[in-house]
């Protein structure tokens, strides 16, 4: 008996180092009855001819050659095409294991729901790191139990922590009920979008399942648009903001909502200021806390220097009975501080310290520079210090 298609949409755009994996193993999964739309949204590096190779090489991809419009109408134009009754994403630097759809898809004929949200797994520097879904696995299709979705999508009443992954990448979708509501989404939106489409489904959604396994990778790079710097990041964020607000307003859970939206925003603007605008760096606005009892009167080696170690630094400069005598990062020559020095990790042979403090948010990342400076540069394990950072402000979008 065949089985629903899927309509698998791959937005394109100058992405060659990575787009061979990210086909392939779209072609490797093991639910068959797939169609892969992939929409070239006007590459000029060599992706193009990847994806046209695909197309030759296997029916079930096909391409549609457009010019440069923007991830959200790309991904307008694949859906709009697709002839599957459920719709996937993945994006074209990225990467999927073989048996996402086939679980995907299980869920949706076993348990008959219109959406199924899963975890992803983050690659970033050579480690991984598991992002799951914070909702308990389970059907909801109540009204109390699909407006205990809405109410926590952004953020977790209760616990004040992050609410639904918001990325489309990690979901499957019935097709009828995306292409009612895709075109809702404004095509100059560079932020957020996939919150914004998400809400709107999850309004027009009977039932959905939240699913804590994760299938798909998440490909954390300099040339991706979550790493590159835009001086027009503040209007993006006003878009969002004027956006969802129209679409919270609507909801009888209104009040909920804008309060959570209010915190979201003014968490992007941070990030903005810090991170996206291309600020010099002279200001900056601490994102994540260390707990520092017991490190008054010590000489710190601080190791890391992006977020976390940025964060770390200026909270410890302001406490007058810790002296950083040496900030190191493996990638020291592109972790640039506005007027501070960090330093090859190597120079830590050379340094009178006390403690090394590790400056990472992720456990398994820590456990692999512990085991380096424990094996390579004969560190006491007790000299070293690690635990994870806390978060002033929550951000998923």
């Amino acid at each position: 008996m065949n089985k629903p298609l899927v309509s698998i949409i791959v937005p394109v755009y100058n992405v060659y180092k990575y787009i061979d994996q990210c086909l392939n193993s779209i072609s490797k999964q093991l639910y068959k009855d797939i169609e892969v739309i992939i929409v070239d949204d006007g590459s000029t590096d060599g992706s193009t001819e990847v994806c046209d190779r695909y197309a030759y090489d296997d029916q079930r991809f096909r391409v549609i050659h457009q010019k440069n419009h923007g991830q959200v109408l790309a991904r307008a134009r694949g859906a709009k095409e697709a002839r599957g009754e459920y719709i996937g994403f993945v994006d074209g630097d990225d990467w999927i294991d073989a048996g996402m759809y086939e679980y995907l898809m299980d869920i949706v004929l076993n348990c008959d729901v219109d959406l199924v949200t899963s975890g992803y797994i983050k690659e970033e520097n050579d480690t991984c790191n598991i992002v799951e879904e914070p909702f308990i696995e389970k059907k909801y299709s109540s009204a109390e139990e699909l407006e205990y979705i809405m109410t926590n999508f952004l953020f977790n009443e209760n616990t004040q922590k992050r609410g639904m992954i918001k990325s489309q990448c990690t979901k499957i979708y019935r097709t009828n009920i995306l292409k009612s509501i895709i075109d809702r989404i404004p095509a100059k939106m560079r932020i957020g979008e996939d919150c914004l489409l998400n809400f709107i489904y999850i309004l027009n959604a009977k039932s959905i399942y939240v699913s804590k396994k994760a299938y798909y990778h998440y490909r954390m790079h300099g040339e991706s648009t979550v790493h590159s710097k835009c001086e027009a990041y503040l209007s993006h964020i006003n878009i969002l903001f004027k956006e969802l607000k129209g679409v919270f307003k609507e909801s009888k859970n209104s009040e909920v909502l804008l309060r959570q939206l209010d915190k979201m925003i003014v968490s992007l603007t941070i990030v903005g200021l810090n991170q996206k605008m291309g600020l010099s760096g002279s200001i900056y606005i601490p994102w994540y806390m260390f707990d520092i009892k017991g490190l008054d009167g010590k000489r710190i080696v601080l190791y890391g220097a992006g977020a976390v170690g940025k964060d770390y630094y200026f909270q410890i400069q302001r406490q007058a009975g810790i002296k950083i005598v040496l900030w190191v990062d493996q990638k020291y020559q592109e972790m640039g501080m506005y007027n501070h020095r960090i330093s090859d990790v190597s120079m830590i042979s050379n340094t009178e310290f006390d403690n090394i403090l590790v400056a990472v948010k992720y456990e398994s990342l820590a456990k692999k520079i512990i085991d380096d400076l424990c094996e390579n540069y004969s560190i006491p394990r007790n000299c070293i210090i690690w635990k994870q950072p806390k978060e002033i402000y929550v951000l998923d979008t």
